[in-house]
C-alpha cells in the first residue's frame, strides 16, 4: 500500500509538473503570435511643409505599414527653372525586424514595399504648374530604438524607384521627375 501511495504522489507531481511546463509553452506561443499595432509620424514632413502618417500590423517581429505622407521639398530638390516640388505618398511596406528583440519591434529592420507617389512642381518664370503619378518600388533600413516603454525613434534610410517617368510639359519647359530618389528621416512611433 505505501509502494501505491509514493507511486500515486509521484504521478502527481509529474501530471502536476507536466501540466506547468505544458501551460508554460502555450503561454510562450501565444505571446510569441501576439498581434501588435503601432502608429508612426515622419518628423521631416512637418519641416517640409507636409504631414506623415503611418499605421502597421505586426506579428513575431514581421509588420505591414500603411503610409500616407505629403511634402513640398526645398528649392535645392527642384531642378534648375523649377520651385515647390511637391509629393504625397501611399506606401505599403513590409518590415522584418532583425536580432534578439526582433518580437518587441525594437532594434534592425530591413524593408521593401510598394506605393503610389503624386508629384506636382511649379515654373519660377511662368507659374505654371505640372504633375505625375508615379508607381513606386521602395527598399529601406531602419533601427527603431526605445524611448519610454511603447514610445520610440525610428531613424531610417531607403530608396524609391519610380517605374513609370516621363517627361512632363510645363508651359514651353520640360520637367523630368527622377527615376530614382533617395530618402530617409527619423520617425517617432508608438506601439500598443
Amino acid at each position: 500500500m505505501k509502494r501505491i501511495g509514493k507511486i500515486s504522489l509521484l504521478l502527481s507531481i509529474a501530471v502536476t509538473a507536466s501540466i506547468q511546463l505544458y501551460s508554460q509553452e502555450i503561454k510562450k506561443i501565444e505571446s510569441s503570435k501576439k498581434l501588435t499595432i503601432g502608429i508612426e509620424s515622419e518628423v521631416m514632413c512637418y519641416i517640409n511643409k507636409g504631414y506623415h502618417g503611418s499605421f502597421w500590423v505586426g506579428m513575431n517581429g514581421i509588420r505591414s505599414r500603411f503610409v500616407f505622407a505629403k511634402s513640398t521639398f526645398p528649392s535645392s530638390f527642384a531642378p534648375d527653372g523649377f520651385k515647390n516640388l511637391t509629393s504625397t505618398f501611399y506606401e505599403m511596406e513590409v518590415d522584418f525586424f532583425i536580432g534578439k528583440q526582433k518580437r518587441e519591434y525594437k532594434g534592425l529592420w530591413i524593408a521593401a514595399g510598394l506605393g503610389l507617389t503624386n508629384q506636382s512642381i511649379e515654373s519660377k518664370s511662368t507659374g505654371l504648374k505640372g504633375d505625375t503619378n508615379l508607381f513606386d518600388i521602395h527598399s529601406g533600413a531602419g533601427y527603431a530604438i526605445s524611448l519610454y516603454k511603447a514610445l520610440y525613434i525610428n531613424p531610417w534610410i531607403g530608396i524609391d524607384i519610380h517605374t513609370n517617368t516621363k517627361n512632363i510639359s510645363v508651359g514651353n519647359e520640360t520637367w523630368k521627375p527622377n527615376i530614382i530618389d533617395i530618402v530617409g528621416g527619423a520617425k517617432i512611433g508608438y506601439r500598443f
